[in-house]
């Protein structure tokens, strides 16, 4: 014998119902009290399902995979949402046709295979997989997008390879993980390679290069005013952020050694957003470690007008023993 509930008033979208079930009796005498909650999911809006973890070149018999960051206050459901690619137009549909349902914060990791996932990465959580049909993943670049049910874009990311740390040789079997989960910015500064020391990858679980300070409250700023880029998921990556007064404005940021030579050019005249995070790995522009030492950032921005901003702070390249 079953239950059927019926309520006089419709829900709305992230309601929170709870239901209390008390001295129910099954037909073996035992009796049942709990309390479930049950929410009510609502739609995303573009920006509020993100790409924040990709592995487009697998190991060999591995598998590609996808993770979705929910960046909203929403509960979303993404049964019915679509992934696509891009080959001349939107295509290459392949739908998530179970239903899980991301909280505020919450990563879904979308994989073809899930044992070979969790086989090849043992820093995961498989609690949040789903096994699904993917795209295509070139492993030089492509487009990815997420769309509604409807078929409406809300999120997108263009990756390549070249986005991989220098560093790395081969960058068969390492996924690409965003820095900061939550900025629409899919600028290559803010992505890096997954840490060594995580696996290489970090599915269904917080990015091993993660950082979510968020952006500076001033023009520029250096975040990370020590770092070392042993890619081992500590202090990996240099991290500085901006915030500008007004859209249209184009910057550079660029790294000196202490002699004034300049070593890298991490941003080169560049269109900015309106704020954002640049990363730099300790590379220089010919794809070299940077030596121990102490540099000065030099950023600069200039807007239509020929406004010109300014500024200077210094980093430390550290390594560790």
């Amino acid at each position: 014998m079953g239950y059927e509930l019926m309520f006089n008033n419709s829900f709305s979208a992230n309601d929170t119902l709870e239901l209390s079930i008390n001295n129910i009796e099954d037909l073996s005498g035992n009796i049942l009290d709990t309390t479930v909650f049950i929410i009510v999911p609502d739609t995303a809006n573009s920006g509020e399902l993100l790409i924040n973890e990709i592995l487009f070149d697998p190991l060999t018999g591995g598998s590609d995979y996808l993770e979705i960051y929910n960046n909203s206050a929403k509960f979303i459901d993404v049964y019915n949402y679509l992934i696509a690619d891009y080959d001349g137009a939107v295509d290459n549909h392949k739908i998530i046709d179970i239903h899980f349902v991301l909280g505020p914060g919450d990563l879904v990791l979308l994989t073809e295979d899930s044992s070979s996932t969790i086989q090849a990465y043992p820093t995961n959580d498989p609690t949040r997989f789903i096994q699904m049909d993917l795209p295509s993943f070139p492993n030089d670049s492509a487009t990815v997008y997420i769309l509604t049910p409807d078929s409406i874009v809300v999120g997108k990311f263009s990756y390549f390879d070249d986005m991989h740390l220098e560093l790395i040789n081969d960058p068969e079997g390492v996924a690409l993980e965003k820095i900061n989960s939550s900025l629409l910015d899919n600028s290559a500064s803010n992505w890096h390679s997954a840490a060594e020391s995580v696996g290489w990858g970090t599915p269904g679980l917080v990015n091993s290069q993660s950082y979510t300070n968020g952006v500076t409250n001033t023009i520029f700023d250096v975040q990370t005013p020590v770092f070392s880029p042993d890619n081992d998921g500590f202090e990996d990556i240099a991290i500085f952020s901006y915030k500008l007064t007004e859209p249209g404005t184009v910057g550079s940021v660029i790294i000196y050694d202490n002699n004034g030579r300049i070593i890298k050019r991490v941003l080169n005249n560049e269109l900015l957003s309106m704020e954002g995070v640049v990363s730099w790995d300790g590379t220089n522009d010919q794809g070299e470690k940077s030596r121990v030492g102490i540099y000065l950032v030099y950023f600069e921005s200039y807007n239509i007008d020929g406004d010109i901003t300014s500024k200077r702070a210094s980093i430390t390249l550290k390594t560790r023993f």
